[in-house]
């Protein structure tokens, strides 16, 4: 029983580790970052704009830090205007 709780406390453990990452986008078409927000965070992403898709970027990532954070981030560079709506992101 106690391998059984060491095992899981560790499973916890790099969990942990892998959550506590920030993601370096160089020079990254805004459509990969988005779609990596998506998996990570488990929502949406549509494109209104077809252009934005290849907007390439760079930036940082702090994937402990909130999607709204991440999006005020990406809404700053110009040409780019992201909302979240629904568990969806939205791009224009």
């Amino acid at each position: 029983v106690k391998a059984s709780t060491q095992e899981t406390r560790t499973t916890e453990s790099h969990q942990q580790e892998v959550q506590n990452v920030v993601r370096t986008f160089e020079n990254v078409e805004l459509q990969q970052i988005l779609q990596e927000l998506s998996d990570y965070y488990h929502v949406g992403v549509k494109f209104h704009n077809e252009k934005v898709r290849h907007i390439r970027l760079y930036t940082k990532w702090d994937t402990t830090a909130p999607l709204k954070q991440m999006i005020e981030r990406l809404n700053g560079f110009e040409k780019v205007s992201i909302k979240l709506n629904d568990n969806q992101m939205i791009a224009e």
